[in-house]
């Protein structure tokens, strides 16, 4: 359980655990002390400069008392620093000069480190920022509708495009298959071409003897034909005798 007196704020005087009075800003980030201890560091407002940050172990700070608080702006107005509470910022005032006075050291921590907490500001909107907040969310919801609308008839036509490419592939395996089947019959035809090539010049071969054989036989039906005419006009006399 964290003591009231062990949470701290923006804007809080607090003092180190070495003694220096400043004013809690913000958070370091991350941090290591020499005991290695993580994100424990907190930025600081030190009393001598401009905005000048330093950085805190919070475990070892505790609030300032009233007498340290106003020995803290009396430092800064000494050293003509304007501190401007509303962002927690110092900057040089008409009688700056450089720092006169440097941080002064206070009544250190010697309970060593003690478990803290640093409450940040809750902002509360404003009805304008409310309606704003309200609108872009609608927006969005709008954008976020059209986007749905628009990844569902995505996936209808890819389902789509998925089918065709179904039907496709189907059609694909087909022609392959006819195409195989073209093939093996081209392969038949172009065989029975070859055996009906050497058949037909087989046959162009006899062909040319049977012509040959024809004007053979057609020269000795000439000379047959002629010399019938030639025994039929001989005399009476070489016919009964049978001379030539």
């Amino acid at each position: 359980m964290i003591t009231k007196d062990r949470i701290f704020k923006k804007g809080d005087v607090i003092v180190s655990g070495f003694g220096n009075v400043r004013i809690l800003v913000g958070e370091t980030g991350s941090g290591v002390a020499s005991d290695g201890a993580k994100n424990v560091f907190y930025d600081t407002l030190t009393m001598c400069r401009e905005s000048d940050i330093a950085s805190t172990d919070m475990r070892y700070a505790r609030h300032a008392t009233k007498m340290e608080e106003k020995m803290f702006f009396d430092t800064l107005k000494a050293n003509g620093l304007v501190y401007n509470a509303k962002d927690c910022t110092t900057k040089a005032g008409e009688n700056y000069k450089g720092f006169e006075t440097e941080n002064v050291l206070v009544h250190r921590n010697s309970n060593g480190p003690q478990p803290f907490r640093v409450l940040k500001k809750r902002v509360r909107p404003t009805l304008c920022q409310i309606r704003l907040l309200e609108d872009k969310v609608k927006l969005l919801d709008e954008i976020i509708n059209t986007h749905c609308k628009e990844k569902a008839e995505l996936k209808d036509h890819l389902d789509e495009i998925k089918g065709c490419n179904e039907k496709m592939a189907n059609d694909l395996a087909i022609l392959r298959e006819d195409n195989e089947k073209l093939k093996a019959k081209n392969t038949t035809l172009e065989q029975s071409n070859r055996l009906l090539n050497a058949e037909l010049n087989l046959q162009k071969g006899r062909a040319a003897e049977f012509e040959a054989q024809i004007t053979e036989l057609s020269q000795s039906d000439r000379e047959g034909k002629a010399y019938i005419g030639y025994l039929l006009n001989r005399n009476l006399f070489a016919r009964i005798l049978n001379k030539k």
